[in-house]
């Protein structure tokens, strides 16, 4: 995947296992007091983790051919990976529980 600030490039790469190729290019701010917030986005922080930076000039099919992995492990951000339907199901299940017993049902 070629991409720029998505954060459709983390499900590709999480979701495949694959590597993504950051376009660099302005980021896309859609709150202009970002700033303010003393947080670094996810989309920021992980993407030489997932995949490499490259300027335009620098897109070439060898660049591309030559990513074949991401150099960090899913399961640091994401939890209960191939069992987050159990642990889904679990906890609506004891949300349901604990509004029938509030509601004395």
């Amino acid at each position: 995947m070629i991409s720029d600030w998505s954060g459709a490039a983390l499900e590709y790469s999480f979701g495949l296992n694959k590597p993504v190729i950051f376009l660099d290019l302005p980021k896309k701010i859609n709150n202009p007091k970002y700033k303010e917030i003393d947080v670094v986005p996810l989309e920021v922080s992980i993407r030489e983790e997932i995949g490499v930076i490259v300027s335009i000039d620098d897109l070439t099919p060898s660049l591309i051919k030559s990513l074949t992995y991401i150099k960090v492990d899913p399961s640091k951000y994401i939890f209960n990976i191939g069992k987050s339907d159990f642990y889904g199901v679990k906890y609506i299940l004891n949300l349901a529980d604990d509004l029938c017993y509030k509601k004395g049902n």
